[in-house]
C-alpha cells in the first residue's frame, strides 16, 4: 500500500487499486477506497484524508451506528457528499443477531450466523449497489466505501465493484481476506461491548473472533446465495443491482487503466 494513503486511526482505510483485470490492465489507483467508520482523525489523518479527494461517500452503517459514531465526511466542511445506505435494516428485517446469540453464544453458532448474515447480503445490497454504480458510471469519484468494521458490508460491496470492472475471484477474496491483517482494536473492543451488553455476559474470545474476524466462508456464502437466486454474479448484478452494459462500460473507462 502506499504509504500516503496510510491513515493512523482507521488500519483498514486501504486503496482498491491496483488489481489486475480480465481483459489487462488494472484497477486505477486513487479512486475507489474501502475503510472502518472514520469519525475524528487527527491533524495529519485528516490532511491526508483531504489530499485524497474524496467526492462521495457510502456510508453503510445503520442509523443508529451514524449518531453514536458521526462520520468525519458528514461534518461540516469535509468537502464530500454522503450517501447514507442502511445495510443493516435490510437485513435485520427477517433477524436479530443478539437474540440468536443470547440462543446460543458459541463460536460454531456465531459462526453459522456470520454465515446467515452474509448469505442476506445480496438481497440487501442490490438496490443500493445499483445507486452506486450509476454514481460511479457518472465519474463520482474518488469514492470511499466504509461501514463501522470494514470487513463484511464493505467487503461485498467492494467484491462486487470489482467482479464489476473484471477482477478475479481469488484476488477478490483476497482483497476481502486483508482486512483480518488490518483490524482496528478501537472497532474490535466495541464490538465486544455492543455484545456484552446485549448479552448480559462475558464474551469469549473465540466467539468474538467468530464475530469480529474474517473468513473465506464469510465472503463465500454472499457469493453463493447471490449464484443461487440468478445463476452468476454477473447475472445478479445485471438482473439486481443495476449494473447496464453501459453503465459496466463507462465505469472501465474511468476505473481501469
Amino acid at each position: 500500500m502506499n504509504s500516503a494513503w496510510d491513515i493512523a486511526c482507521a488500519p483498514n482505510f486501504r486503496d482498491m487499486g491496483g488489481w489486475p483485470v480480465a481483459d489487462g490492465g488494472h484497477v486505477r489507483h486513487g479512486q475507489l477506497f474501502r475503510s472502518e467508520a472514520i469519525c475524528m482523525p487527527g491533524v495529519e489523518d485528516a490532511r491526508r484524508l483531504e489530499a485524497l479527494g474524496i467526492r462521495l461517500v457510502c456510508d453503510l452503517r445503520s442509523g443508529r451506528e451514524r449518531e453514536t459514531a458521526v462520520s468525519h465526511w458528514a461534518r461540516a466542511g469535509a468537502g464530500a457528499e454522503v450517501l447514507e445506505m442502511d445495510i443493516v435494516a435490510d437485513i435485520r428485517a427477517t433477524a436479530d443477531p443478539l437474540a440468536a446469540m443470547r440462543d446460543d453464544p458459541t463460536p460454531a453458532a456465531v459462526e453459522r450466523l456470520m454465515i446467515a448474515t452474509n448469505r442476506a447480503l445480496p438481497a440487501a445490497c442490490a438496490e443500493h449497489l445499483d445507486r452506486l454504480f450509476g454514481r460511479l458510471a457518472d465519474g463520482d469519484h474518488p469514492a470511499v466505501i466504509h461501514c463501522t468494521a470494514g470487513k463484511d458490508r464493505t467487503g461485498f460491496f467492494a467484491a462486487m465493484i470489482l467482479h464489476a470492472l473484471g477482477v478475479a475471484e481469488d484476488d477478490i477474496m483476497a482483497d476481502y481476506l486483508a482486512s483480518g491483517e488490518r483490524r482496528n482494536p478501537a472497532v474490535v473492543a466495541a464490538t465486544r461491548a455492543i455484545m456484552e451488553e446485549g448479552l448480559g455476559i462475558a464474551v469469549d474470545e473465540a466467539v468474538l473472533e467468530a464475530l469480529a474476524g474474517v473468513r473465506p466462508d464469510y465472503l463465500a456464502a454472499s457469493l453463493g446465495a447471490a449464484r443461487e437466486a440468478h445463476g452468476s454474479i454477473d447475472a445478479y448484478l445485471a438482473d439486481a443491482a443495476g449494473l447496464t452494459p453501459e453503465r459496466g462500460a463507462a465505469m472501465e473507462r474511468a476505473l481501469v487503466v
